[in-house]
């Protein structure tokens, strides 16, 4: 797998068509407003890969899940060197051993913060960014 990743929510990627343009693998897992997945997942074909969540994989040789259950994220630190997550809309970033991240909220609609994180698997580095 290449070195950069996109993962998105599919409130953001329904809105832009810029995912499209960027030359990287996209992988997304389903949340809990997602509603019609099939027609989702006709929309993503060509763009990238969508699983049910958890996602559970390898990328640059560091294991990775992503969900959309915060209440498991616990659990999923103590396995993975990496654990993405969302739902809670709040931004968090923990890198104690291995890295737990919740972006945030790119629309800035429930929080008032529009954030993105940017990780770099290869020195297991992370950051949030204000929009």
């Amino acid at each position: 797998m290449s070195d950069y990743l996109k993962i998105v929510k599919f409130f953001t990627f329904g809105s832009t068509g810029v995912f499209k343009k960027l030359k990287s693998p996209l992988i997304a897992i389903f949340g809990n407003n997602d509603g019609d997945r099939v027609h989702l997942k006709q929309f993503f074909s060509g763009i990238g890969e969508i699983y049910d969540d958890p996602y559970m994989g390898r990328i640059n040789g560091k294991s990775i899940t992503m969900t959309h259950k915060p209440e498991i994220v616990d659990s999923l630190a103590s396995k993975y060197d990496v654990v993405l997550y969302g739902h809670t809309h709040e931004r968090e970033l923990k890198n104690e051993g291995g890295i737990v991240l919740n972006p945030g909220e790119c629309c800035g609609y429930l929080t008032g913060k529009s954030t993105v994180a940017l990780l770099d698997i290869r020195r297991m580095h992370a950051e949030i960014t204000e929009l």
